[in-house]
């Protein structure tokens, strides 16, 4: 009888761990699950991020490459006009 009642008994202890082993299982992978869609997210959301940016920051350099190109062709313009002031000048 004692027997019997220590096979139960272990049986029981068993049944009992494996159940919980299923549920800790079961309860890992959603949290794994839901692990992975916060972090999906999040990457996705930091890569919108960095696309906004890096389109700002190409914006900035486009409008200082235009503002130099500009400030150059100034510059000429204001070079030409003395070179034709000094030439009429030596004349």
């Amino acid at each position: 009888m004692k027997r019997i009642l220590s096979i139960l008994f272990v049986t029981g202890i068993l049944f009992g761990s494996v159940s919980c082993s299923d549920k800790t299982k079961k309860e890992a992978e959603d949290n794994y699950q839901e692990t992975k869609k916060e972090v999906n997210d999040a990457a996705k959301k930091a890569g919108d991020k960095l696309d906004k940016e890096a389109d700002k920051a190409k914006d900035a350099w486009d409008d200082t490459k235009k503002d130099v190109k500009d400030g150059a062709d100034k510059v000429k313009k204001e070079v030409k006009q003395a070179i034709d002031t000094t030439k009429k000048k030596l004349r």
